[in-house]
């Protein structure tokens, strides 16, 4: 099994299409969403709008902003 935190696998991007059957959209959330039960893709191609819509605030505010480099990155 293939696990996403293994070296050299890449993260899916904010908003980008898995992949997957029923395209499944990458989807930030706050630690309010993440509850007992969640499922692990409930947003796709045809609902993503509706949860967009709906969010009282960005998800992840600020995070666009935040500047920070890996160690050994170059400036």
């Amino acid at each position: 099994m293939v696990r996403r935190l293994e070296p050299g696998r890449g993260a899916a991007e904010p908003y980008s299409l898995r992949a997957r059957p029923g395209a499944p959209v990458a989807t930030p959330t706050t630690w309010e969403e993440l509850v007992a039960g969640a499922k692990p893709a409930p947003y796709d191609l045809r609902n993503l709008h509706e949860r967009l819509a709906g969010l009282p605030r960005e998800p992840w505010p600020g995070c666009f902003e935040l500047r920070q480099k890996l160690p050994g990155e170059r400036a």
